[in-house]
C-alpha cells in the first residue's frame, strides 16, 4: 500500500503511476485533485486492478463552493444593521414603549432602538418601512397586552410570516436569523393570552411570581443573545 491521503496533491503524474509494480491499494482520498486526474486514475485502477482510493477530493468547481460557503461563515457577506432592537406596538400602548420600555433597553442597557412611532419614514409606503426597519434590526421586540389584537401591531405579522417561510423551506433556525430579525414577543400583562400568530415562539410574559422575577433579565437576555446569533 501506498499512502498520499489527507494532502495537498493537485496534480499526478500518471506515466509515474503506471511504473509503480507491485503495489494493490494506492491511497489518494482528501486531496485537491482535479476531476479530470480523478477519471483518468479511475480508468487505470479499472485496467490494472489496483485499489486506488480518491474520496473527497476537490474539483475547481467544488473547491469555488467551498470557499463561497467560508467566505460566507466568516461574515464576508454580512448584512449591515442600524438597530440592535425594532420595538413595536399598537398605537394604544405606545406610552408604555416610551415610559418603560425605551429608558431600560436604551439607557439603562445601551442598546440602540427603533419604535414603529419614533423612527418611520414620512412620505414611504407603510409596508416598505415596516421591512426596511425590520430588515436593518438585529431582533424584533413585540410588545403585547391584554387588550392587543396582533394585526393591529405593525410588522407583527410580517415577522411572522417571514419566520414560517423560513422554517418551511428548510432553512432552519439559523438561516431563519440570517434573513429576519429574531422574533420576542413579549406579554405585557398578568392576563395577556398567547396569541395564535406566536404559537411556535416562546414568549416573554410575567404570569407567575418567578416570571414577574425575572421579567426584565429576560428581555435583557433574549435581546443581547441575538447580537450574537446574527451571521
Amino acid at each position: 500500500m501506498l499512502c498520499f491521503s489527507e494532502n495537498t496533491i493537485t496534480q499526478v503524474d500518471m506515466e509515474s503511476i503506471r511504473c509503480i509494480k507491485n503495489v494493490r491499494t494506492l491511497c489518494l482520498h482528501s486531496n485537491r485533485i482535479p476531476a479530470n486526474v480523478v477519471s483518468n486514475l479511475r480508468d487505470m485502477a479499472s485496467e490494472r486492478h489496483i485499489d486506488i482510493r480518491l474520496a473527497e477530493n476537490c474539483t475547481d468547481t467544488s473547491r469555488k463552493d467551498f470557499q463561497e460557503q467560508l467566505r460566507k461563515c466568516l461574515n464576508m457577506d454580512k448584512p449591515t444593521y442600524e438597530w440592535d432592537v425594532f420595538i413595536t406596538s399598537t398605537d394604544e400602548d405606545e406610552d408604555l414603549v416610551e415610559n418603560q420600555i425605551l429608558p431600560k433597553v436604551e439607557e439603562e442597557w445601551g442598546f440602540k432602538a427603533c419604535t414603529n412611532y419614533r423612527d418611520y419614514i414620512p412620505g414611504m409606503g407603510k409596508l416598505a418601512d415596516i421591512n426596511i426597519r425590520m430588515e436593518k434590526s438585529k431582533c424584533m421586540l413585540i410588545i403585547i397586552t391584554s387588550d392587543t389584537e396582533v394585526k393591529k401591531i405593525p410588522g407583527a405579522l410580517e415577522a411572522t410570516e417571514m419566520y414560517s417561510d423560513a422554517q418551511t423551506t428548510g432553512g432552519g433556525g439559523h438561516h431563519f436569523l440570517r434573513q429576519t430579525p429574531k422574533i420576542i414577543p413579549v406579554l405585557w400583562n398578568k392576563e395577556t393570552k398567547e396569541p395564535m400568530e406566536f404559537k411556535t415562539l416562546t414568549f416573554v410574559q410575567r404570569k407567575t411570581t418567578h416570571q414577574e422575577k425575572y421579567f426584565w433579565d429576560q428581555i435583557h437576555k433574549s435581546i443581547k443573545q441575538s447580537l450574537y446569533l446574527i451571521y
